[in-house]
Order: C-alpha cells, then sequence, then structure tokens
C-alpha cells in the first residue's frame, strides 16, 4: 500500500516535470501569484458564497446616501476574521474589511462612526460608545462571529478551525448583548456574520430585520459584503449546509 501511495505522488511528479526542472520560474510566479484575474476571482467567490437570511420589508439594499451608519462589532474592520483557518500567518496583501467596504460604497456625505463594542471572547470595552454611536446613527451595521485558528498569528484567542471544538455553537463572549443592545435603541440593525461554521442565532432571528451570511470570504470580503448591502450584488438565500436552531438540534442531515 505505502508502495502504490508513493508510485502515484512520483507518477504525478514525473507528469508535471519536476525531475527535469525541479526549481520554480520565479518570473512566472510573479506573473501568477495574486494576479489581477486572480483577485477578481476572489471578489466573485466572496459575493457568490454571501446568503441573505433574512430581509424582513426590504430593509436592503440600502441606499448609498443614507445621512449616517454606525458600523459596529469585533469582526467589523478585523481582517483575520476574513481570511480564515488556513490562511498564512503573514498575509503582505491588502484585506478590505466590512468597514472599508462601507466607507468606499457610501456617498462622500455619509458619516460613517466606527466602534468595536467587544470582543469575540472577552467583555464590553466599548459597550458605551457602541450604543451612543447607533443612537444617533439612521441604520447600524453590527458585524460579528468567530475568531479563526490563525487570527493575529496566534495572538487572539481562536474559537474556530482545526482542534478548536465548541460546547454551544451561540455568539461567544458578549457579542448577543452587543447585539441586543443595539437593537434596544431602536435604529434599524443589518447583522452580518463572519464565521467558519454555522452559528446559533434564534434570538438574532426573531428580533432582527436583516441578517446576512458572509462566511470567511477572503482578502475581498469587504467589498462582496457592501456590494450586497447596497445592491450592486444581489445575494443567494440559498445554504449549502443546514443551521441548527440550537446544539439540542444536532446531529443535522
Amino acid at each position: 500500500l505505502v508502495d502504490r501511495a508513493v508510485r502515484r505522488v512520483l507518477d504525478l511528479k514525473f507528469r508535471l516535470g519536476l525531475f527535469e526542472h525541479p526549481y520554480v520560474d520565479a518570473k512566472q510566479a510573479e506573473q501568477i501569484v495574486h494576479s489581477k484575474e486572480h483577485q477578481e476571482l476572489a471578489l466573485q467567490t466572496a459575493r457568490e458564497s454571501i446568503v441573505l437570511l433574512k430581509n424582513e420589508s426590504n430593509l436592503l439594499p440600502l441606499k448609498k446616501d443614507l445621512k449616517s451608519i454606525a458600523v459596529i462589532g469585533p469582526n467589523a474592520d478585523d481582517r483575520w476574521s476574513e481570511l480564515g483557518d488556513y490562511s498564512p500567518q503573514l498575509v503582505p496583501q491588502k484585506v478590505t474589511t466590512v468597514l472599508d467596504g462601507i466607507k468606499q460604497k457610501v456617498s462622500s456625505a455619509t458619516r460613517v462612526t466606527y466602534v468595536r463594542g467587544c470582543e469575540v471572547i472577552g467583555g464590553k470595552e466599548d459597550f458605551a460608545q457602541a450604543v451612543a454611536a447607533a443612537r444617533k446613527a439612521e441604520l447600524a451595521v453590527v458585524v460579528v462571529g468567530e475568531n479563526p485558528r490563525n487570527a493575529g498569528s496566534g495572538s487572539v484567542p481562536a474559537t474556530d478551525g482545526e482542534g478548536h471544538d465548541v460546547a454551544t455553537l451561540d455568539l461567544t463572549g458578549a457579542q448577543e448583548d452587543l447585539v441586543k443592545a443595539i437593537h434596544a435603541t431602536g435604529t434599524p440593525v443589518v447583522l452580518v456574520l463572519l464565521n467558519g461554521r454555522p452559528l446559533s442565532i434564534p434570538w438574532e432571528s426573531a428580533h432582527l430585520p436583516a441578517i446576512m451570511e458572509a462566511w470567511e470570504p477572503g482578502e475581498r470580503g469587504g467589498e462582496a459584503v457592501a456590494d450586497v448591502l447596497f445592491g450592486d450584488y444581489n445575494p443567494t438565500g440559498r445554504l449549502a449546509i443546514t443551521i441548527p436552531r440550537s446544539i439540542g438540534q444536532l446531529p443535522a442531515y
């Protein structure tokens, strides 16, 4: 069995010509890796992967000339939350966050206020500021979810990724408290989820008018999220997996 497995690997290497030309063509690599074509593919893939879970009373798409938007949440301006578990620890490419994407999309007259609010795991560091920002805004975009295993090259506690199983699929830390506090202001809320595994969000599903599942959308994920928020891309409502209402519903088939 080992010989057969090795034979297959060697056969593929022969077909690829790696024995005749074992070294990388650096010039070709520079032309291919992170080429314009691949960047556009990353954007299109992110757009197509986003699922609109809820859009009550057609809150979405948003107008680009809103007077003010509050962008709130631990994943709103965090590039690692868009890259996922199996990504390099050093990423030289620019990664567009959801906050970046929104700022690029709205009119110059729109006031965009950003407050982190809380951490994916942790306390309510900027809770009061987040609530105040939501009260003053015409609409709030709240971005919550998970920390992938490679987040910040290991400096941030992970909630998602290989070897990071969980006992519950609920939002971790104070994230759900943050969502409830923003909702309580009376400002319309659009919830954006950045996560690698399905999350159990029964309260959010019952109370919030618009919910978007963006998964871990990659380096241009923030642009893709903004495209959907503002109607430049029409998202699907199709899920590739079952999202359980709670862990009590598992296993889901």
